[in-house]
């Protein structure tokens, strides 16, 4: 596309824009596109928007510190009690980091700490997980 843009001699964004919608996207419907097998759709629609959250993250391998934090950039995560371990020492870790800019560390399914973008521990909010959300 920069190719067909500077042979037509367009050099900013308005007449590019216009160029695609003139020309460009008439062309391409007419010699690139081809019939869908099946009529409908194949979006599904989203039923838990909380995995968005999930999804839209950074995400890092973290193995935990014998002292159950994680370092994280220049910030040391510590990792609070948890029912389902007694201690996460060498355990590897997901650590997230969400558009919001706060990081949570997952081991599995289970969310055992979120914190700020300074890496300070922030209230456990309630979080439903799906088995597809599994850290290898």
């Amino acid at each position: 596309m920069p190719q067909e843009l500077r042979l037509r001699g367009i050099r900013d964004r308005t007449e590019a824009n216009a160029f695609l919608r003139r020309r460009f996207i008439p062309w391409h419907n007419r010699q690139l596109a081809v019939k869908p097998e099946q009529a409908g759709t194949a979006f599904v629609p989203l039923v838990n928007k909380a995995v968005l959250d999930q999804i839209l993250c950074v995400q890092s391998s973290r193995v935990v510190d014998n002292d159950n934090t994680v370092t994280y950039g220049k910030r040391v995560l510590q990792i609070e009690r948890s029912p389902h371990r007694f201690s996460f020492a060498r355990a590897t870790v997901a650590v997230r980091e969400h558009l919001d800019g706060t990081l949570s560390v997952w081991h599995g399914l289970h969310r055992i700490g979120r914190y700020s973008a300074e890496g300070k521990k922030l209230e456990a909010k309630v979080l439903k997980t799906t088995p597809r959300m599994a850290v290898p």
